[in-house]
């Protein structure tokens, strides 16, 4: 898989005087953009499925989760309000430079793990 750069090189985009104002148009943007993915992969899935003889858009319509799923859904869905917020914190860290210390850790992590074990 390829790796995809997090961090543009590019001017970041104004739309306003504010800048906070901008981070928010910023924000939405993307959250629009990644709802229309996934709103066009549950569409391409639903059809590979009905096509496949499974329909299930009305099992889905009727599901009912348990308990210890919708705990582990809320646990999701704090988390994922807390990665879009995150741009909106006085102390934001860039998700590449996240990435990168997590790379970094990773990888002290497995060199310990190689020397100790010998």
């Amino acid at each position: 898989m390829a790796d995809i750069p997090l961090k543009s090189k590019a001017k970041r985009p104004s739309f306003f005087k504010d800048e906070a104002s901008d981070q928010m148009m910023s924000m939405m943007l993307e959250m629009m953009t990644e709802v229309w993915v996934l709103k066009e992969r549950v569409y391409v899935l639903e059809q590979v499925l009905d096509e496949e003889g499974l329909s299930i858009s009305d099992k889905i319509n009727k599901l009912e989760f348990s308990a210890e799923q919708s705990a582990e859904l809320e646990a999701a869905r704090g988390k994922f309000i807390n990665t879009v917020m995150r741009s909106l914190e006085d102390n934001f860290v860039p998700r590449k430079e996240m990435q990168d210390e997590v790379d970094m850790r990773t990888e002290d992590m497995k060199t310990k793990l190689t020397t100790n074990s010998k």
